[in-house]
């Protein structure tokens, strides 16, 4: 009967006595009992201790008897289960990694009770399970690729190495950087791996990109919305703390990134080691590209000048640092006019797969469409046959005079 009936009874001085009776409720709820860890918490056994605590209340405010407290283990022997004494009079118990490491040996899932009592005497306790598992944890960052420079649009696959197999839900990612103090993060996106103890990650270099070495943020690894965890049948997040010093990317591999195209930064035109000056046939038009970078040609590009808004071809002849060198013999059949050269379209599209910087780059022409003039003109017209005319009256056509005369030439150049 959770019913308590009570009598109280007063005199006074003259003995007159009055009575008053009360009736209480009993309270034989127990104390709500509030472990730290769900049932089945995932424990890292390699990476540090495990601390056990609750906390214990009354929803109607009643006290807890803290001297109640007790944690205890249940350990499983061949007469039965036991529990071994964790925390007398106290919610709270601290085990070390090394005795996780000596548990884990027999029992992998051990389980806790946790006990309390309120003012009353009213008891309760809770138990949960700890699952203790040595989760894989991020070793490295490296890549597969070659040390070297990389062009834009070249794939570099970077590895991620971990203590364990781990599996990847969603689309995790690598953050990258230029230099060591790059502010601007870049991201390799993940590729394959998952169930493996590796996971690749792919970085496309962008046009533009310039590092002399990549490097990897310390704590590379994004999860993006995404998990990295065990394959364990007990789950559990891998780590991704810090990579120690030795273990990333910059420390294991050279990979420097140049994406930055080569540009025309001028033209210099000559002809017959003149930079100026008519020319007619025969003579030999030299055309200079001057870049800004160095530059390989691995094809026979062609140059195309103008004269007299006609194109003319000039055939490649050899690269000297960032120098491209053209020539061109004048034809009689050449327009005739001033050299000129426009950077917007001076070279074909295919012509300029043959024409890269030392990294691959392919040349890039100018924006601007604007005819520049050389100080170079061809000339191929001859000149009119010359004409002799006398002075009427004087002189006649095979005559012979023994004294100056005056003689007219015209049609001369």
């Amino acid at each position: 009967n959770n019913v308590k009936f009570f009598e109280f009874q007063g005199i006074d001085d003259d003995n007159n006595i009055v009575y008053q009776d009360f009736k209480l409720e009993g309270d034989t709820t127990e104390p709500e009992i509030t472990p730290n860890h769900e049932d089945m918490f995932v424990c890292d056994y390699t990476s540090g201790g495990l601390t056990l605590s609750f906390t214990a209340s009354k929803t109607n405010g009643l006290g807890i008897d803290t001297e109640s407290y007790k944690i205890t283990r249940i350990v499983s022997t061949a007469n039965g289960n036991i529990e071994e004494v964790l925390a007398d009079q106290s919610n709270t118990f601290t085990y070390t990694q090394k005795q996780l490491e000596e548990i884990v040996q027999t029992d992998s899932q051990p389980k806790f009770r946790f006990y309390a009592a309120d003012l009353l005497g009213n008891k309760a306790t809770a138990q949960r399970t700890v699952v203790l598992t040595a989760l894989p944890a991020l070793d490295k960052i490296s890549s597969d690729a070659m040390n070297g420079t990389y062009k834009a649009g070249d794939v570099i696959t970077l590895e991620a190495s971990f203590t364990g197999p781990v599996k990847v839900t969603g689309t995790p990612r690598l953050s990258l950087k230029y230099s060591s103090d790059d502010s601007n993060p870049k991201y390799a996106v993940y590729s394959a791996g998952s169930g493996t103890d590796t996971l690749k990650f792919t970085y496309k270099v962008p046009s533009g990109a310039s590092s002399a070495k990549l490097f990897c943020a310390d704590n590379p690894v994004i999860l993006n919305g995404g998990k990295i965890e065990t394959t364990d049948i007990n789950g559990g997040d891998a780590h991704l703390e810090t990579l120690k010093e030795g273990n990333r990317l910059q420390d294991l591999k050279e990979i420097a990134l140049d994406g930055v195209a080569p540009k025309i930064n001028s033209v210099y035109i000559s002809c017959e080691d003149s930079a100026e000056g008519d020319f007619n046939a025969g003579k030999e038009i030299k055309a200079v590209i001057y870049a800004d970078k160095n530059i390989l040609v691995s094809g026979s590009p062609v140059l195309k000048l103008v004269a007299s808004s006609k194109t003319f071809d000039c055939s490649f002849q050899g690269i000297n640092g960032k120098q491209i060198i053209f020539t061109h013999k004048i034809t009689a059949s050449d327009s005739n006019g001033i050299v000129s050269y426009n950077l917007s379209n001076c070279f074909t599209a295919s012509d300029l797969e043959f024409i890269t910087d030392t990294n691959g780059n392919n040349l890039v022409l100018n924006t601007e469409d604007v005819l520049s003039e050389s100080k170079i003109k061809i000339d191929t017209v001859s000149p009119a046959v010359p004409s002799m005319s006398f002075t009427p009256g004087t002189l006649t056509d095979n005559g012979t005079y023994n004294k100056s005369q005056t003689l007219k030439l015209s049609a001369l150049e």
